[in-house]
């Protein structure tokens, strides 16, 4: 038993070394949004950005991640941060962002994306503030993808 141990150690020490090179991709290189209408729904702002998601890296990816940062006039609204397929028109990965103040990161998304697809990320006001004139702050977002080291 304390051979599978060690062997179990080994092969996970491995796997952990092969796969810690990780990718950030800046998805919003305009820097922040501010002022944007958080007291109505839809789509707020779509960033000039768009990236081919290449075979050689989707053959790597082990784990992606959405992560996005925003701040609000007055935290009433819901936010979705959209990873929109401009390819097929769909939204592949999404994450909803509520409160003030907040910085999250979604779960793993990599089994949404689609080789050879073009992307770009949207912010969209899902649920409105009921405070007249309330605004939000698209501060930043990215996708972090932790892939195989080659």
């Amino acid at each position: 038993m304390g051979v599978t141990r060690a062997g179990s150690f080994a092969q996970k020490t491995t796997r952990l070394q092969k796969t810690s090179a990780q990718t950030v991709l800046d998805l919003q290189p305009s820097g922040a949004q501010t002022g944007l209408a958080a007291d109505s729904t839809g789509v707020k702002f779509t960033a000039n950005r768009e990236f081919i998601l290449s075979p050689a890296l989707f053959d790597q990816i082990v784990n992606a991640y959405l992560e996005v940062s925003k701040a609000s006039s007055s935290g009433g609204e819901t936010t979705t941060v959209q990873l929109y397929n401009v390819t097929s028109g769909t939204v592949d990965a999404s994450l909803a962002v509520s409160g003030a103040s907040q910085r999250s990161r979604s779960n793993d998304i990599s089994g949404s994306l689609t080789v050879g697809d073009t992307y770009r990320v949207r912010w969209n006001v899902t649920s409105a503030s009921g405070t007249s004139g309330a605004t939000f702050s698209a501060n930043s977002a990215s996708l972090l993808v932790n892939r195989l080291r080659t």
